[in-house]
């Protein structure tokens, strides 16, 4: 038995198996067509029908934008924002607004038509996420594919999303949790230059904010204009431009906007008054003095980067390899190695042949059984 573990083709063997574990783990990761094969058509299909309900109703495109980011700040981009129930992530305050479940609904269908079994519906909110910039005039980039969908969906932790009230330091806080920097957060906010806001979520901003007047950061000449649309005690549900002027269109806007003083969200408004991310407003917006930066290119880099938030750092492949690995340190642990206990020496050679071991790495690794 000792000879086993000092034997240098037993080590050999084993480096082998844990390369394939390895190998394993990057082929559970993303990458730019992963359905070449399986769903030639798969992204394809998804921007159609994204596309033909953008031609009925415009506004599903920031709602499927909204739609995403929600559900990758909450356990990572596994659709768990789609699952229905009681106490579920899409019953929970801030997800109740989202629009867009039907494009979702229609690109599957078409999908397991096509395809049966094989597209997640995270890797089709991630597309359809995409495909709605694209459509109001933004940029066009490759999509990472191959996630999984997720099974755990619970209202309780959707408390991780940014706010409408929330401060720069808490946000860059929540970012940085996920490996976004402080410039990712201003460009994927910035993805409010499409999309409406109801007025419950920024009206108060306009009434007795701070000594019976409004928010002293809004641009006087703009508040009565957003009183006339969100008149006090009005409907609250009545939706505005982010972006004012320029609402249907994914450019930069919005941070225009910000600049003159006329955000509409208070934690939108607060990316201009905070010194550290108006600096990347100013370079977004190509502020003479600032090294300009593309925001549509920065966004779609910021975007990849979001949509490949995982609902774990340590999977259960790289546990297991691991405990391969220690259990043949520590003596007297059994090897499991997946044959059956009556299975014929041809079988088992031709099995490890499979994987590049032969007869020797057969015995060496048996013998620890």
């Amino acid at each position: 038995m000792k000879g086993a573990y000092t034997n240098p083709r037993f080590f050999l063997a084993m480096t082998v198996m844990l390369a394939m574990a390895a190998a394993l783990v990057q082929a559970q990761g993303t990458q730019v067509g992963f359905y070449a094969r399986t769903c030639p058509r798969a992204e394809s299909i998804v921007r159609s029908a994204v596309q033909s309900h953008f031609r009925s109703n415009p506004n599903i495109a920031p709602g499927l934008l909204r739609m995403h980011f929600h559900d990758c700040f909450v356990q990572g981009c596994d659709a768990s924002i789609l699952i229905d129930g009681l106490n579920t992530e899409k019953t929970a305050a801030p997800n109740r607004l989202l629009r867009g479940y039907e494009v979702i609904d229609d690109a599957k269908t078409q999908l397991e038509a096509a395809c049966p079994g094989v597209v997640s519906c995270a890797d089709i909110l991630t597309l359809a996420a995409r495909d709605s910039v694209f459509l109001t005039r933004g940029i066009n980039w490759a999509v990472p594919t191959g996630r999984r969908d997720g099974r755990v969906s619970l209202a309780s932790d959707t408390t991780i999303l940014p706010g409408f009230r929330e401060s720069i330091d808490s946000q860059k806080q929540k970012f940085a949790a996920f490996g976004l920097n402080t410039q990712d957060l201003v460009a994927l906010v910035g993805g409010h230059t499409i999309g409406t806001s109801a007025c419950q979520l920024f009206s108060y901003r306009l009434y007795n904010f701070t000594n019976g007047g409004p928010d002293p950061t809004i641009n006087p000449a703009f508040v009565p204009q957003l009183q006339a649309l969100c008149p006090q005690n009005g409907d609250g549900s009545r939706r505005i431009d982010l972006d004012t002027g320029s609402g249907n269109r994914f450019d930069t806007s919005f941070f225009a906007n910000l600049r003159n003083g006329r955000g509409i969200l208070e934690s939108d408004q607060k990316l201009w008054t905070d010194p550290s991310t108006r600096t990347f407003v100013q370079r977004f917006l190509g502020e003479r003095g600032s090294r300009p930066l593309n925001f549509n290119v920065e966004f779609a880099r910021s975007m990849v980067k979001m949509s490949n938030i995982g609902p774990g750092v340590v999977s259960c492949v790289d546990i297991l390899t691991l405990a391969a690995r220690d259990s043949v340190f520590l003596r007297g642990i059994n090897w499991a190695i997946l044959h059956g206990f009556k299975e014929s020496i041809d079988s088992q050679k031709q099995k490890f042949a499979a994987f590049g071991l032969n007869t020797q790495d057969l015995v060496a690794l048996v013998v620890l059984l």
